[in-house]
This record gives structure tokens, sequence and C-alpha cells, in this order.
């Protein structure tokens, strides 16, 4: 919706955006450097609303109902299969 996520590093989240194109990650071994990530991206504008648009189109086109729904269906299989 126009915001740039900053978010801590997970596996999870790496596998779909990338740090500094389209998300921010920091780490708990990091945490220092929180502030000076929030305050370039308040400081350039440009870059927020590239990040931000990047992580947009990335969420669209890669989190949508339609494949919330394949993964829950693939993860059920086995335990469906289990049961008959």
């Amino acid at each position: 919706c126009g915001a740039v996520v900053i978010t801590n590093e997970n596996d999870f989240m790496k596998e779909t955006f990338e740090d500094g194109e389209n998300i921010i990650f920091y780490t708990e071994q990091n945490l220092d450097v929180i502030n000076n990530k929030v305050n370039d991206l308040l400081t350039n504008e440009p870059k927020r609303a590239a990040i931000a648009k990047a992580g947009s189109k990335v969420v669209h086109y890669h989190h949508t109902w339609d494949q919330r729904v394949e993964v829950l269906l693939k993860a059920l299989e086995p335990l469906i299969e289990a049961k008959t």
C-alpha cells in the first residue's frame, strides 16, 4: 500500500524478497543499524518510493489468495491421504 516494509531477516521472507530492493531487513545482531536505515529512507524519497513500489509488486505477484490455497492444499494432502 505504498509503504516500505522493515522486518527481521528470516528464511521465509528471503525466499521472495531482496534486502534493499523491495524490503528492508534487519537482524538481532545489528539492531543498531535500523535507525540509519530508517533515516536514509526518510531523507531519500526516490529510494523509499522505489523500494515500496517494488515490494508491492512482489506481494501482488507472489502472495495471492490462489497461491495461499495452493500451498495449503499441498500441505494438507498428506494428512488427507493418511486418513483415507
